[in-house]
Protein backbone atom coordinates (compact mmCIF):
# COMPACT_ATOMS: atom_id res chain seq x y z
CA UNK A 1 0.00 0.00 0.00
CA UNK A 2 2.72 2.68 0.72
CA UNK A 3 4.34 2.04 -3.05
CA UNK A 4 1.02 2.87 -4.26
CA UNK A 5 0.73 6.21 -2.01
CA UNK A 6 4.37 7.33 -2.89
CA UNK A 7 2.52 6.73 -6.83
CA UNK A 8 -0.46 8.20 -6.43
CA UNK A 9 0.62 11.51 -6.85
CA UNK A 10 2.70 11.59 -9.75
CA UNK A 11 -0.09 9.36 -11.51
CA UNK A 12 -2.19 12.59 -11.05
CA UNK A 13 0.15 15.04 -12.13
CA UNK A 14 1.21 13.00 -15.13
CA UNK A 15 -2.96 12.85 -16.19
CA UNK A 16 -3.36 16.38 -14.81
CA UNK A 17 -0.37 17.60 -17.20
CA UNK A 18 -1.71 15.52 -20.42
CA UNK A 19 -5.22 17.45 -20.07
CA UNK A 20 -3.87 20.48 -20.17
CA UNK A 21 -1.44 19.50 -22.93
CA UNK A 22 -4.85 18.19 -24.68
CA UNK A 23 -6.98 21.03 -23.77
CA UNK A 24 -4.03 23.64 -25.16
CA UNK A 25 -3.40 21.66 -28.70
CA UNK A 26 -7.55 21.68 -28.90
CA UNK A 27 -7.50 25.81 -28.01
CA UNK A 28 -4.77 26.58 -30.44
CA UNK A 29 -6.22 24.38 -33.07
CA UNK A 30 -9.79 25.75 -32.75
CA UNK A 31 -8.50 29.78 -32.34
CA UNK A 32 -6.91 28.83 -35.52
CA UNK A 33 -9.88 27.66 -37.21
CA UNK A 34 -11.67 30.38 -36.53
CA UNK A 35 -9.42 33.08 -38.08
CA UNK A 36 -9.02 30.51 -40.95
CA UNK A 37 -13.39 30.53 -41.13
CA UNK A 38 -13.34 34.36 -40.88
CA UNK A 39 -10.21 34.88 -43.12
CA UNK A 40 -10.25 32.20 -45.40
CA UNK A 41 -6.32 32.57 -45.57
CA UNK A 42 -4.19 31.13 -43.96
CA UNK A 43 -1.57 34.05 -43.26
CA UNK A 44 -4.68 36.18 -41.97
CA UNK A 45 -5.93 33.31 -39.66
CA UNK A 46 -2.06 33.43 -38.47
CA UNK A 47 -2.40 37.15 -37.48
CA UNK A 48 -5.83 36.77 -36.18
CA UNK A 49 -4.64 34.30 -33.69
CA UNK A 50 -1.74 35.98 -32.83
CA UNK A 51 -3.46 39.09 -31.94
CA UNK A 52 -5.44 37.60 -29.95
CA UNK A 53 -2.92 36.12 -28.00
CA UNK A 54 -0.12 38.20 -28.18
CA UNK A 55 0.35 40.32 -24.71
CA UNK A 56 0.70 36.52 -23.52
CA UNK A 57 3.47 35.69 -25.74
CA UNK A 58 4.87 39.29 -25.51
CA UNK A 59 5.50 38.59 -21.93
CA UNK A 60 6.50 34.91 -21.97
CA UNK A 61 9.20 35.77 -24.56
CA UNK A 62 10.13 38.79 -23.37
CA UNK A 63 10.83 37.28 -19.69
CA UNK A 64 13.21 34.76 -21.34
CA UNK A 65 15.01 37.62 -23.47
CA UNK A 66 15.33 39.44 -20.31
CA UNK A 67 16.71 37.00 -18.06
CA UNK A 68 18.94 35.57 -20.91
CA UNK A 69 20.09 39.19 -21.10
CA UNK A 70 21.16 39.45 -17.12
CA UNK A 71 22.25 36.53 -16.97
CA UNK A 72 24.39 37.45 -20.53
CA UNK A 73 23.73 34.59 -22.26
CA UNK A 74 23.48 35.24 -26.12
CA UNK A 75 20.15 34.82 -28.11
CA UNK A 76 21.09 32.82 -31.55
CA UNK A 77 17.26 33.47 -33.19
CA UNK A 78 14.79 36.44 -32.73
CA UNK A 79 11.89 35.65 -34.95
CA UNK A 80 9.02 38.64 -35.02
CA UNK A 81 6.51 35.95 -36.80
CA UNK A 82 5.85 32.93 -36.65
CA UNK A 83 4.96 30.37 -39.76
CA UNK A 84 1.55 28.06 -39.35
CA UNK A 85 1.62 24.52 -40.45
CA UNK A 86 -0.64 22.83 -42.72
CA UNK A 87 -2.66 21.48 -39.66
CA UNK A 88 -2.82 24.69 -37.99
CA UNK A 89 -0.38 24.05 -35.42
CA UNK A 90 2.27 27.18 -34.30
CA UNK A 91 4.35 27.11 -32.07
CA UNK A 92 5.17 30.76 -30.94
CA UNK A 93 8.73 30.43 -30.08
CA UNK A 94 10.14 33.71 -30.88
CA UNK A 95 13.25 33.24 -28.93
CA UNK A 96 16.31 31.24 -29.00
CA UNK A 97 19.05 31.12 -26.93
CA UNK A 98 22.88 30.35 -27.67
CA UNK A 99 23.73 27.01 -26.24
CA UNK A 100 25.25 26.88 -22.74
CA UNK A 101 26.39 24.38 -20.38
CA UNK A 102 25.30 25.93 -17.63
CA UNK A 103 22.21 23.94 -16.16
CA UNK A 104 21.38 26.95 -13.57
CA UNK A 105 21.35 29.38 -16.38
CA UNK A 106 18.98 27.26 -18.90
CA UNK A 107 16.93 26.41 -15.07
CA UNK A 108 16.46 30.38 -14.30
CA UNK A 109 15.89 31.33 -18.41
CA UNK A 110 13.19 28.26 -18.66
CA UNK A 111 11.53 29.32 -15.13
CA UNK A 112 11.36 33.16 -15.92
CA UNK A 113 8.40 33.26 -17.73
CA UNK A 114 6.77 31.14 -14.58
CA UNK A 115 7.71 33.88 -12.22
CA UNK A 116 7.13 36.45 -14.76
CA UNK A 117 3.66 35.16 -15.20
CA UNK A 118 2.45 34.38 -11.38
CA UNK A 119 4.05 37.85 -10.42
CA UNK A 120 1.42 39.70 -13.10
CA UNK A 121 -1.64 37.36 -12.18
CA UNK A 122 -0.85 37.92 -8.25
CA UNK A 123 -0.93 42.00 -9.58
CA UNK A 124 -3.74 41.82 -11.65
CA UNK A 125 -5.74 40.11 -9.35
CA UNK A 126 -5.15 42.38 -6.19
CA UNK A 127 -5.13 45.67 -8.29
CA UNK A 128 -9.63 44.80 -9.21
Amino acid sequence: MVGFDLLTPWLTFGLSLAALLMVRRWIQRHLFGVGWIIAQEKHLATVIYYLILMPGVFVHEASHWIVAGVLNVKTRRLTVWPEADHNGTLEPAFISVEETHNPIYLTLIGLAPFAVGLALVLLISNSL
